[in-house]
């Protein structure tokens, strides 16, 4: 989505510039014969104009809708913080030149789109008593390293019980690029939700207790893993009200991330803005 958003953004620009200009340049020519702008402008504006209007609106009316809420310093905050990931402008620059952006401007725009889509999801969402108990019955802390080979996961399991850290092994060994650089960290997960992790492997976590590691390999469909289990909300002591804040990002993650999701409230969004989409 990033990538296609950079992308509007940039053409959007082109067009406006041609559209803006009083003589017809050449911009190229073939063996003499000359390419115009008009001719450019006319083949931009065929093949991607209404796709970069369509992204104008929807950027448009989140910002109208949502814009109070996602300030300046938030989409600064979150850009220093991915760019301390990679370490550094430079290191950041070359990885989202690989994701198509043209520069690390066009790569903040698009930090700011998914702040304001955050912004629209967070709106969207009033869980009711009755869902927060469901969620907190489901949620469970656990730690993960995937592997490829049985025998090398027992291996994994003797060293873990024989007193090396979980962490560590994960980050040597795990296949899992979502969670191997935080030690397999997955963190507190609704074991429903098999999006991320398939039910084969949710199902074996759920049969384990606070604190305990899996005495064999998990054998998936996806792959084998090592599991720990952390802390099982509904086996442990904790309390709902001291997990409210913790499910609530939770839910906010998850359904920001839900494609269907959130194209269906941009879709109401835009019917209560009366947007429509006039032939260019």
């Amino acid at each position: 989505m990033k990538k296609k958003l950079v992308g509007s953004l940039v053409l959007l620009s082109t067009l406006a510039l041609f559209s803006g200009c009083a003589k017809d340049d050449k911009v190229a020519s073939i063996k003499g014969e000359p390419i115009n702008q008009s001719e450019l402008y006319k083949e931009l504006k065929s093949e991607y104009g209404t796709a970069t209007l369509q992204t104008m609106l929807v950027n448009k009316t989140l910002e109208k809708k949502f814009g109070d809420k996602v300030s300046d310093d938030e989409v600064n905050k979150a850009y220093k913080d991915i760019e301390n990931q990679y370490g550094g402008e430079k290191q950041l620059e070359e990885v989202v030149s690989m994701y198509g952006y043209n520069d690390l401007a066009s790569y903040k725009k698009s930090i700011k789109q998914n702040l304001l889509v955050q912004a629209m999801v967070k709106d969207s969402i009033n869980l009711s008593d009755k869902e927060y108990q469901d969620y907190f019955d489901n949620m469970v802390d656990f730690d993960l390293i995937q592997l490829d080979d049985e025998n090398k996961a027992k291996e994994i399991i003797s060293k873990i019980n024989k007193g090396e850290k979980f962490e560590d092994l994960a980050y040597e060994n795990s296949l899992d690029t979502y969670t191997s650089s935080s030690g397999g960290k997955v963190g507190l997960t609704d074991l429903r939700n098999t999006d991320t992790y398939n039910s084969q492997l949710m199902e074996a976590v759920s049969k384990l207790k606070n604190g305990e590691l899996s005495k064999e390999p998990v054998k998936t469909d996806y792959g084998i893993f090592v599991i720990k289990v952390n802390n099982n909300l509904k086996e442990s002591d904790a309390k709902l009200e001291d997990y409210k804040e913790q499910i609530d990002e939770y839910v906010l993650n998850e359904k920001s991330q839900n494609s269907e999701y959130v194209q269906s409230l941009l879709s109401k969004l835009l019917k209560e803005y009366d947007l429509s989409l006039i032939h260019i």
